[in-house]
């Protein structure tokens, strides 16, 4: 029977072919070809009617042929999912062996967005059988939030297991589907065996990777019934990174590799550097597992090459300059609401770092033992944090040598990273017992042992004691002064070793020191405060023995290289990271002087200035002279030399103008004396 050239709808096919067709065939287009026009149709019989029969023996290979070509066609190809639209169909038949071609074809999401599907292919090899087998592959090209949404639906879901949300997702796609079933009314989980290949160019899909953004300008996808898998360059946080993907189909269980470098943006991202304290970037191989069950469970193994990287605070008294080199691994378990670290190895810092950390969910600490802690060799120390109750950190150390330089650095200077402007110190108590802490220029504090508490940014207590020195002692406390202000007093009966073991100034010997300033609290982020010394003596200093000289003596140097001193006071304001120095006044048989400028420790730099005055209870004789005193005198005397200091802090260097002695006191200090360093600077430094 020939209806070549004929024109009909699908209905009327339907109506014609069940004589022909082979029933599974023939209930398949049934019920899933809903419309459209019938452009061609040929079928030809060569075999016995019995053979066309449902229940009847097979159709000889040469026995039956259908070709038949559609139009326009909606097509259903599985309940539960949307209908092909505007599909062009050709129907190719021979024998038992049936073949429904899909040229293109456009999709319907429920949200509205549209997947086309071309070059798709309906083939059942042997009809014969109850339930024949059928293969099906196709091509489908759109958007990615489309075919996520399409592979989110509850009849893909259990199957595909891909973990896109439609809402987070972004990109367009290329893929090539191939699927292989029995052909039966309702197929049972696991019936369907696929293969899914997809091209996906500008991707992206949020929380992917360790909660961060993933992103890839191109990407391999492979999808099948033994999980869901990808392998190539991509972006996570904004970093690049190689990374391999698995998720098993049946757990749900995920496995990733990743390596790459973890940057400032992805380390602010992940809450691993709050404060800013590291700089550059840090190659790291992750290895991990995440519980499929949960989603959220999981565990990883890190290693950080940590080379490249400065480091200043990340750790308590940990300084590391970029290119020094360091590594670091560590074993991480995350939970939805806590995360715990163990096996943490950091090596390449002295005698290295061991031990394990505990952080919420939100990535605050809550506890960490550290059995090992030192940055250089010879370090002996064990720290350890605890959350209390009240939400203060307690940290304990406890050892019996520790290269204290980096916990100095900290204190007396600002490091390379910065907090958040909005950032609140923590709520934090210190209980440090130490058998010797070895400090800068060869000094050591021993028997050391500090308590300190603070809480919303103010000190509520603090206790200091320490040996210094050949036979000098240092001690520190907070005490109430009678205006109710709390202030922090230190003092020691050798201020020069103290100066020497804080980098400050290594040519002073002896002194005893009162320093007393402002405690730090949230509402002053400036301290003042005041620094006295009495009885020292500064060796070595080439230019003070110069200035001295130069005064009364012809020219003459001194006996020795010592310039004994009487009293030192200077007054001072500190802000984090610099301190500005005023109204200094220093005092001795030979020489004294003023003192007033800025030290920086945040551009590594010291500028101080003043005039330097010799052989002072001779020199300051026109002083109490009312005029002829302001004019020749004043607190500089008759004769003075300004100064400046430049340099960096703990290597100064002093320059001395020793023309300026020819000026009178007056003129001296507007013609010679150099610009002082404004208090705006300390509080308004740019």
């Amino acid at each position: 029977a020939g209806f070549a050239g004929k024109r009909m709808s699908v209905a009327d096919l339907k109506r014609l072919w069940p004589v022909f067709v082979a029933p599974k065939v023939r209930d398949w287009f049934n019920d899933h070809l809903e419309s459209g026009i019938v452009d061609h149709v040929t079928i030809a019989v060569n075999a016995p009617f019995k053979t066309l029969k449902e229940g009847g023996p097979p159709v000889p290979d040469n026995g039956l042929s259908i070709e038949a070509t559609a139009t326009n066609c909606i097509i259903h190809p599985v309940a539960g999912l949307p209908a092909l639209n505007g599909a062009d169909l050709t129907v190719h038949v021979v024998g038992r062996d049936a073949q429904v071609a899909v040229g293109k074809a456009t999709a319907d999401l429920p949200s509205g967005r549209k997947l086309v599907l071309s070059g798709g292919l309906f083939e059942v090899p042997d009809t014969a059988p109850l339930q024949p087998p059928a293969r099906v592959h196709f091509k489908l090209d759109g958007p990615v939030p489309a075919a996520a949404e399409l592979l989110a639906m509850d009849r893909l879901r259990e199957v595909a297991a891909v973990p896109f949300d439609p809402a987070t997702t972004r990109g367009t796609l290329s893929a090539q589907v191939a699927l292989a079933m029995p052909l039966k009314p309702d197929l049972p989980p696991g019936a369907t065996n696929y293969s899914i290949a997809v091209d996906a160019t500008n991707f992206s899909v949020e929380h992917m990777i360790m909660g961060q953004r993933l992103d890839a300008a191109a990407l391999r996808i492979i999808a099948n019934p033994q999980g869901f898998q990808f392998k190539g360059d991509v972006k996570v946080g904004g970093t690049p990174a190689n990374l391999e993907y698995h998720q098993a189909r049946d757990t749900g269980d995920v496995d990733i590799k990743l390596q790459g470098t973890l940057d400032a943006a992805m380390r602010n991202s992940l809450g691993l550097d709050q404060g800013n304290t590291i700089a550059g970037a840090i190659p790291i191989r992750v290895n991990g597992h995440i519980d499929g069950g949960s989603g959220h469970d999981g565990r990883f193994a890190i290693i950080a090459d940590l080379t490249p990287a400065q480091i200043d605070g990340f750790l308590p008294g940990w300084i590391k300059p970029a290119g020094k080199p360091s590594r670091a691994t560590l074993t991480v378990t995350t939970a939805p609401d806590a995360i715990h670290i163990d096996d943490l190895v950091i090596e390449g810092a002295g005698g290295g770092v061991k031990g394990t950390v505990d952080l919420d969910g939100s990535g605050t600490l809550q506890a960490a033992n550290f059995q090992s802690y030192g940055f250089s060799d010879g370090d002996k120390a064990t720290l350890k944090a605890e959350r209390s109750p009240d939400g203060a950190l307690r940290v304990t150390m406890r050892g019996e040598v520790y290269d204290g330089r980096g916990f100095i650095k900290t204190l007396t200077a600002a490091s390379h990273g910065t907090a958040p402007a909005n950032q609140q110190a923590a709520d934090i108590d210190l209980d440090f017992k130490l058998g010797a802490v070895l400090a800068f220029n060869g000094e050591a504090l021993s028997d050391v042992d500090l308590k300190m508490s603070r809480r919303a940014g103010e000190i509520r207590s603090l206790g200091l004691s320490a040996k210094i020195g050949r036979n000098g002692t240092v001690n520190g406390e907070l005490h109430g002064q009678a205006d109710g202000r709390q202030v922090v007093s230190l003092r020691t009966s050798d201020a020069g070793a103290l100066f020497r073991a804080t980098d400050v100034y290594a040519r002073m010997r002896g002194g005893q020191m009162v320093m007393t300033m402002d405690a730090p609290s949230a509402d002053n982020s400036g301290q003042q405060g005041t620094l006295m010394v009495s009885d020292f003596t500064v060796h070595d200093e080439a230019e003070l023995q110069r200035a001295a000289t130069s005064g009364g003596q012809n020219g003459m140097p001194t006996a020795s290289n010592d310039l004994q001193f009487s009293s030192m006071r200077v007054g001072f304001t500190r802000a984090p990271g610099r301190i500005a120095l005023r109204d200094g006044i220093v005092s001795g048989p030979m020489l004294g002087g003023t003192i007033d400028g800025l030290v920086d420790y945040t551009r590594d730099s010291v500028d101080l200035h003043g005039t330097l005055v010799p052989i002072q209870s001779i020199n300051a004789l026109f002083g109490p002279i009312p005029v002829i005193g302001t004019i020749f005198g004043g607190k500089t005397g008759v004769i003075g030399f300004t100064y400046r200091v430049v340099g960096r802090p703990g290597r100064p260097v002093l320059n001395v103008n020793i023309l300026s002695g020819l000026a009178p006191a007056l003129l001296r200090k507007f013609l010679f004396e150099w610009p002082a360093a404004s208090q705006n600077y300390v509080d308004n430094p740019q």
